[in-house]
């Protein structure tokens, strides 16, 4: 069974995003961050919602829910 992303949008791979209020802490206030890798399966399974893996400016890399990021993409 294929599970839907149900985050805020369907991030890609080169997206830049920032942290949602709800996750942001002190370092992380006004940084964006690049997806790296999406639908990542942690746990050997998918996810509701899906999980990404992001890069922060700092080089840390994490795994964060779709809905904890946003995409801040200028728009075409």
């Amino acid at each position: 069974m294929h599970l839907k992303n149900i985050g805020r949008e369907d991030l890609k791979i080169g997206d830049i995003v920032m942290a949602t209020e709800v996750h942001q802490s002190d370092h992380r206030l006004s940084d964006v961050a690049t997806v790296l890798e999406v639908n990542i399966d942690l746990w050997g399974e998918e996810t509701i919602p899906s999980m990404v893996k992001i890069l922060w400016p700092d080089g840390e890399i994490e795994i964060m829910y779709s809905d904890e990021v946003f995409s801040v993409n200028e728009a075409n």
